[in-house]
């Protein structure tokens, strides 16, 4: 893309602010920054195939069988399985690529095991399809990069994946001063008393606060 992207002035500001880019390829912004996640991939067994044709609508696991013995797998690990398509959400039609699996739990086991994976299998019967058909019996499980090897975990997100959201908290009475704001949206409180015993007017900021992934199919990791 270096040598598709030159605009002089954005250029100039992203050594000032870390955007890399805006209405680049569709995204919005392309930001760069210090603290990307690593993820280490398991040490996998080889020759991964589904030991059973699944049948049930939701099940959110899949037995596989493998060569080798105390063989793991990570937490955040990829893989594809032989003839399972992804869906459109809407037309239900399999969108041609494979349907992308995450391991939701860490695994070590010897020959055979139980992964933990999202998302739960849901055919396109059903109205929460997630792919096209059940896994057979003796499928292909394909890890998704290398065994045991680090890699960068970008990340690209739609803005209405995620979100922050803060509650007021409450004003208490009888103190030197108490106050609430709201700022970009952020609801902070500071609090100040008088400390007769030490001598001193301690003063604290306070944020409640919680987070969730809202439509997690608006976000996705980008490895590397």
């Amino acid at each position: 893309m270096k040598g598709l992207f030159n605009p002089t002035d954005t250029v100039s500001r992203q050594f000032k602010n870390g955007m890399m880019g805006t209405g680049v390829l569709g995204f919005d912004e392309i930001n760069m920054s210090q603290s990307i996640g690593m993820h280490t991939t398991g040490a996998w067994g080889t020759t991964i195939t589904s030991t059973g044709t699944l049948s049930t609508q939701g099940q959110a696991t899949l037995p596989i069988s493998f060569t080798g013995s105390s063989k793991t797998w990570k937490q955040g690990d990829v893989f594809t399985i032989d003839g399972v398509y992804a869906v459109n959400p809407q037309t239900r039609q399999s969108t041609g690529s494979l349907q992308q699996f995450v391991v939701t739990a860490d695994l070590t086991a010897s020959s055979t095991g139980t992964l933990s994976i999202s998302p739960a299998i849901y055919t396109a019967d059903h109205a929460l399809a997630t792919v096209n058909s059940f896994p057979q019996a003796t499928a292909v499980v394909t890890m998704l990069g290398s065994a045991s090897t680090q890699y960068a975990q970008n990340l690209s997100y739609h803005k209405d994946a995620i979100t922050l959201a803060t509650a007021d908290l409450l004003l208490p009475q009888g103190v030197d001063m108490a106050s609430r704001q709201v700022h970009n949206g952020i609801s902070m409180r500071i609090v100040r008393q008088y400390d007769i015993n030490n001598d001193r007017m301690p003063c604290r900021v306070d944020v409640l606060y919680g987070y969730a992934a809202i439509r997690p199919s608006m976000a996705t990791r980008i490895w590397g």
